[in-house]
Parts: C-alpha cells; sequence; structure tokens
C-alpha cells in the first residue's frame, strides 16, 4: 500500500473531542486505522472507511465517551458509548482510570490506499474499505503476539478470531520443540 501516513492525536492536549474532526479535516484523511493506547499498551484498535460521515467521526464518538473531559464537552449518546464500557473494564481489572489524558489516537491514513490496475477490485472504495480491514486485522494480530491477549476494547468476532490463531499456533509450536 502507498502513501500511508501515521498520525498521533493527544487527547491530553485537546480541550474537547470535537477538535478531533477539525485535525482528521485539516489531514484530509477520510479512511483510516486507528489505534486508542496509553503509553503502556492498546485500548482498541479498530477503521473506518465508509466515506460519507463526519471527518473523524468514528474516533471522535469513542474518544468523547472517555472519562476526563469537562461535563460540557462528554459525548452522552449511544453512538461512541461503547468507550464508556470499555474504560470501567479496564479500571475493573487493572484498578487504573482510563482518561483521556493518558490516551492517544494512532491515525493510520488509508485514505490514498488505492492502488488503479494492481487489484481485481475496481472501485476505490471498497479497495480501500478492504485495505482497511487487512490492516486493522494485522495490528490486532500483532497486539495480540506481543501481550497474549486481544487489547481490552477488541471484543467482536473477528478480533477473537485473531486471538483463537495465536493461541492456537502456540500449542502446536509446543508439540515440536
Amino acid at each position: 500500500m502507498t502513501n500511508q501516513l501515521r498520525h498521533t492525536i493527544d487527547l491530553g492536549l485537546l480541550s474537547s473531542a470535537s477538535e478531533i474532526p477539525h485535525l482528521m479535516a485539516d489531514w484530509a484523511i477520510e479512511a483510516y486505522v486507528y489505534q486508542f493506547r496509553t503509553a503502556a499498551e492498546i485500548i482498541k484498535t479498530g477503521m473506518s472507511a465508509d466515506f460519507m460521515s463526519q471527518w473523524g467521526e468514528r474516533i471522535y464518538r469513542q474518544a468523547g465517551h472517555l472519562p476526563g473531559w469537562p461535563m460540557n464537552y462528554r459525548l452522552t449518546g449511544s453512538s461512541g458509548s461503547d468507550m464508556a464500557l470499555i474504560a470501567q473494564e479496564y479500571r475493573e481489572k487493572t484498578g487504573r482510570l482510563l482518561d483521556r489524558n493518558q490516551v492517544a489516537i494512532d491515525v493510520i491514513d488509508m485514505t490514498q490506499s488505492y492502488q488503479p490496475g494492481t487489484h481485481i477490485i475496481s472501485d476505490r472504495r471498497e479497495q480501500v474499505r478492504r485495505a482497511c480491514l487487512e490492516l486493522e486485522r494485522l495490528l490486532i494480530t500483532e497486539s495480540v503476539t506481543r501481550m497474549g491477549r486481544l487489547p481490552i476494547g477488541n471484543r467482536d468476532s473477528g478480533s477473537q478470531f485473531c486471538e483463537r490463531a495465536y493461541h492456537n499456533e502456540q500449542r502446536i509450536a509446543q508439540f515440536f520443540e
């Protein structure tokens, strides 16, 4: 894939999550893979390639549900509210607060990953969407390999498949030691 750029959004430096769409528009990012992280670990890996929504809407909604925003800037709607549940589960499992001041979002720009004439898929949007899915799965697999488990925010069946594959490979390797 070509022209992948990585940007980091330090949520502790923002006054509100609504700054995220402005950053994404300034960077002209329409399709992206993202990772919410602390200094110690990946919290969630995801992607957006719908080309129809507001710039950076997916990460804006999720970031806006993290604790630590002033009350008048914290989001309360259902879209992205899974991040509030992830923060709660993080606190229960680690005993530490997952506050927006300790979270950054790594954003990998996939907007220009379309390569005409090099794929069976000629539709730009579909090719970019598939490239995003492929990179998302790769990053989740890397997280599982590094930590031995899924990031706390990745619970979908595709993520669970990556985790099962890792553990199966570990079991098979034991037979050949």
